[in-house]
């Protein structure tokens, strides 16, 4: 598999959301070095698998999240959480680096994340559609055949077992619906003991709750209702 084409996997930390994203006001990010010679894609791949790194690889992402919901990119409300809440999106946002623009490859969970996984576009993956799996080699796999071990737990049925993107992980839980709320407790007990033995991991958090009908939590009603004025 080329590495070189999926940069976005080389980060210590990745918040994904399947939508276009418009620009926004975080720091712009030059794919060159200063050389120009290099791609930043190598350097970034580069840290993270070079020897004596000994970062873990987590990837959180959010099904259907409409970039224009989130205040770093151009909403006028908090949707992003406290940004001097540690974890917090608004805080990553802050901290990390924020990509101005970024297309989702197909209009579809399993396309797009098989190009995440894979550093192909969906022709040449085969994932062409929800339910039809890849065969192709994926950087978790990659990753499992370097000693690293792989968690995951996925809000989406189509991210399952049989759709190509499970292969290489530790372990793989689908928990749709209600059950998503379970997810930061599951990957907590699946990767204690990598946690305690220090064992390299990549770690994936898929959520798609802005997917579902929106119910709030009764201390949340009302936080984003718009006044019509009358």
């Amino acid at each position: 598999m080329d590495r070189m084409k999926n940069p976005l996997l080389s980060a210590l930390l990745v918040v994904s959301a399947l939508s276009a994203c418009t620009k926004g006001d975080g720091t712009r990010v030059e794919l060159t070095t200063d050389s120009g010679s290099t791609p930043a894609s190598e350097v970034l791949t580069s840290g993270l698998l070079a020897p004596g790194d000994t970062r873990d690889l987590i990837l959180v992402a959010v099904d259907t999240l409409r970039a224009d919901r989130l205040p770093f990119y151009g909403a006028d409300r908090p949707s992003g959480g406290d940004v001097n809440q540690k974890w917090s999106i608004a805080w990553l946002a802050a901290n990390g680096t924020l990509w101005e623009n970024t297309w989702a490859p197909a209009g579809m969970t399993l396309p797009s994340f098989t190009t995440l996984w894979t550093g192909k576009p969906p022709l040449e993956h085969g994932a062409i559609g929800n339910f039809t799996a890849t065969s192709e080699p994926t950087f978790a796999m990659e990753l499992a055949e370097l000693g690293w071990s792989g968690h995951a737990v996925v809000a989406n049925r189509v991210l399952g077992k049989g759709c190509g993107l499970d292969r290489g992980f530790t372990s793989h839980l689908v928990r749709p619906k209600a059950a998503e709320k379970s997810a930061p407790r599951e990957l907590l007990v699946t990767t204690q003991k990598d946690v305690e033995t220090k064992q390299r991991m990549f770690v994936w958090a898929h959520y798609m709750a802005p997917h579902q009908p929106y119910e709030p939590a009764a201390a949340h009603l009302g936080t984003y209702s718009v006044s019509s004025g009358a």
